[in-house]
């Protein structure tokens, strides 16, 4: 009998590890406090994130800063990269993300990925936004229709802020009424146009090869009350 309890409480212990996962609070701001200009002066407090991990390297460590907030209208996220081999490429077409440096955030409508969308975005402020559902069946033809974003390039770093409006994260189940959403912040750092990625993310999933399209590096984000 204290065999099958051992088991029991085992389960139920993995089960409630998995249901865990690491939280941010996105602070309330007033209607006007943030300003899309990809300059820090809004930005008030500690950054919610401040290093992304690289599991699959060793003796690697990021400087990228994370904020995010929310007023009435919008959801407002700020990125600050430090990057000593940026890459990027002067091109119009969204997929020229794709093999050179950008930040990026994926949110989910549910703890499988059934239904999930990203928002990958070079130092340049050229956008691959997208839906897809799991595993890696991507539709680049979406696009959010609230998405803006400003960058700035600053030496070794740029810059990445960026708003979607509430009433878009809403409609599409991302925005639950609770206040949560489930979310993944992340980076790709290419060491030359088209070469090598090293991949941060926020939450190290415990995969053997880089994968962000995975539900394991979803946390929630946590929109607090005014």
């Amino acid at each position: 009998m204290k065999k099958y309890l051992f088991l029991f409480g085992f389960v139920l212990t993995a089960f409630s590890c998995m249901s865990t996962r690491p939280e941010l609070k996105i602070p309330f701001v007033s209607n006007g406090e943030i300003v899309l200009d990809a300059r820090a002066a809004d930005w008030k407090g500690a950054p919610l994130i401040d290093g992304l991990v690289c599991p699959w390297e060793e003796n690697l460590s990021d400087r990228t800063r994370f904020y995010a907030a929310h007023d009435e209208v919008n959801f407002y996220f700020y990125f600050e990269t430090e990057d000593a081999t940026l890459t990027a490429v002067c091109c119009a077409e969204e997929d020229s993300v794709m093999p050179v440096d950008r930040v990026e955030l994926f949110m989910s409508c549910d703890e499988k990925m059934k239904q999930y969308y990203g928002a990958e975005i070079d130092p340049t402020g050229k956008t691959l936004d997208y839906s897809a559902q799991f595993y890696r069946k991507s539709d680049f033809n979406w696009d959010f229709s609230t998405l803006r974003v400003v960058t700035r390039i600053d030496c070794d770093r740029y810059i990445v802020e960026g708003a979607i409006s509430k009433k878009e994260l809403k409609a599409l189940g991302l925005l639950k009424e609770n206040g949560e959403m489930l979310a993944g912040v992340y980076r790709g750092d290419a060491q030359s146009v088209g070469g090598f990625i090293y991949w941060y993310p926020w939450i190290d999933p415990h995969v053997d090869e880089p994968d962000f399209h995975i539900p394991a590096t979803l946390g929630r984000f946590v929109f607090l009350p005014e």
